[in-house]
């Protein structure tokens, strides 16, 4: 059976409302905790690269604490899928053997635990032996035989590209709502 590669967050789980959610909490509504940095709400058409650093006045340290947030609070199994991931990702087992590959654990202490527990409660077919957290995705997807990938990150399209996977965007732009689309090769 042939082998694809999905990223988690931006493809199948809806990582960036939650972040939005966290970020005006946290740095734009009144919070005694935190200084407001946010002079207005942000909204989705405000975040146009993948880092929230480079659009919005928060700088690493905001984003470390949002993340610690996501981290400590079990945010991550909140996450809303995104629209049809469910569906497509259950239909693709099907015809291919699929393998999750995330760099979650580079963000996350319990990232494993809350990622399984996110795709059993949303219903996500799954094999934890398929299951990666590495930040490496080019190097082991060349590894695995993987020679299709599905991801929302420009940066790491082309990555994996160069490494001869053939790439589909699952965007619409930048980080606005995302829909997962399975195109043929390119």
């Amino acid at each position: 059976m042939k082998k694809i590669g999905i990223d988690v967050d931006g493809v199948v789980a809806n990582l960036n409302d939650k972040l939005l959610e966290l970020a005006n909490e946290m740095y734009y509504y009144p919070n005694p905790y935190y200084q407001r940095k946010l002079k207005k709400e942000l909204k989705t058409s405000d975040i146009i690269t993948f880092d929230y650093t480079e659009c919005t006045p928060l700088n690493n340290e905001d984003m470390r604490e949002i993340f610690k947030v996501l981290e400590t609070e079990k945010a991550l199994l909140e996450l809303k899928p995104l629209k049809d991931a469910q569906k497509v990702i259950n239909y693709l087992h099907n015809f291919f053997d699929i393998y999750f590959i995330t760099s979650r654990a580079k963000y996350y202490a319990n990232a494993e635990e809350q990622t399984f527990g996110w795709f059993d409660k949303n219903k996500i077919i799954y094999n934890k032996n398929n299951f990666f957290f590495d930040n490496k995705k080019a190097e082991l997807s060349k590894n695995l035989g993987i020679s299709k990938f599905i991801e929302d990150r420009a940066e790491m399209s082309i990555i994996l590209l160069l490494s001869s996977c053939r790439i589909t965007r699952s965007d619409k732009s930048a980080r606005a709502e995302m829909s997962l689309i399975l195109l043929y090769p390119i």
